[in-house]
């Protein structure tokens, strides 16, 4: 999160604000959380993701900032990543949450 402060130095003007409300930035894209969108039962667009954990045909698991991600389907494949997003193509059956943090 980024903060910006204003200060003088008699102390008689003092603000401080977050530039992201500022910016009206939505507060998970600010935290940095993992953006899923589901593109019909086909495609998954996943950005903000931190790591591939697993990957096979029937599943892929990615860690997240707060937890892993979990696509499950038939014939899955990652189409493209970068270090930002990803899209993985398929037959789409679930796509799970998990909070666990570490990749025990």
């Amino acid at each position: 999160m980024v903060t910006a402060s204003i200060s003088c130095h008699m102390g008689k003007i003092k603000r401080e604000w977050n530039l992201a409300d500022t910016l009206r930035i939505p507060p998970e894209i600010s935290r940095g959380d993992v953006r899923v969108t589901i593109l019909g039962s086909y495609r998954v667009w996943i950005e903000h993701y931190r790591g591939i954990l697993e990957y096979t045909d029937q599943s892929v698991v990615l860690q997240g900032r707060q937890g892993r991600i979990c696509i499950e389907g038939k014939r899955l494949r990652i189409d493209y990543y970068t270090k930002e997003d990803m899209v993985i193509r398929g037959k789409i059956l679930a796509v799970r949450y998990d909070d666990r943090k570490g990749t025990e």
